[in-house]
């Protein structure tokens, strides 16, 4: 058995285009989880003079904003990722739904870490070690899973939508026969 040239850049090419897709995942993982801690500021504990700490409503939708801001991030995040792998490693495949959510699943799991890993963290050591007037900041974090599955999510659809679109060869259609060149059972033309 012998591997033409034509193979071996072919097997090139799709390696390069699978590398140049994981990489785009990777950043874009990257590149949400700082935008993600950039736009969003936690909200603090006030340390008052009994040494509780309280916090105010708007503080607490503050908080809730942190998995919005994440959500819709990841709204777009993942329509992105979704586009690139079908692109990228082609549209023909039955597979690239997985390709792609798999994608998108790893570069949301980017995007938190990264974003975690630049907040603030260890919140009950941090309020411990307060004192009077203190503004403690809550733990960076995501609340809830229902935004981190918006990326995978998302990611389908553009696979989804390109499938239903794109026309497979596959599909044939008789050519329309043209009404003079029919002649009826008797012979005789229409």
């Amino acid at each position: 058995m012998t591997i033409s040239l034509t193979d071996s850049l072919r097997s090139k090419q799709r390696w390069f285009w699978w590398g140049l897709d994981a990489l785009t995942v990777v950043s874009i993982g990257v590149i949400a989880g700082l935008l993600w801690r950039r736009l969003v500021s936690p909200p603090a504990y006030s340390i008052d003079d009994d040494f509780r700490a309280t916090i105010g409503q708007v503080a607490l939708a503050t908080q809730a904003g942190m998995d919005v801001y994440f959500a819709l991030i990841g709204l777009v995040g993942g329509a992105v990722i979704g586009l690139i792998t079908w692109f990228f490693i082609g549209a023909n495949r039955w597979w690239m739904g997985l390709v792609a959510v798999l994608g998108a699943s790893l570069a949301g799991l980017i995007a938190a870490a990264m974003g975690m890993a630049l907040g603030p963290t260890n919140f009950l050591e941090r309020v411990a070690a307060a004192t009077k007037g203190d503004l403690v900041p809550v733990d960076f974090t995501i609340h809830s899973w229902v935004p981190w599955l918006l990326w995978p999510g998302m990611a389908a659809v553009p696979v989804l939508i390109g499938s239903l679109i794109k026309r497979e060869r596959w599909i044939n259609y008789p050519p329309m026969a043209d009404a003079s060149s029919q002649s009826s059972v008797d012979g005789s033309q229409p």
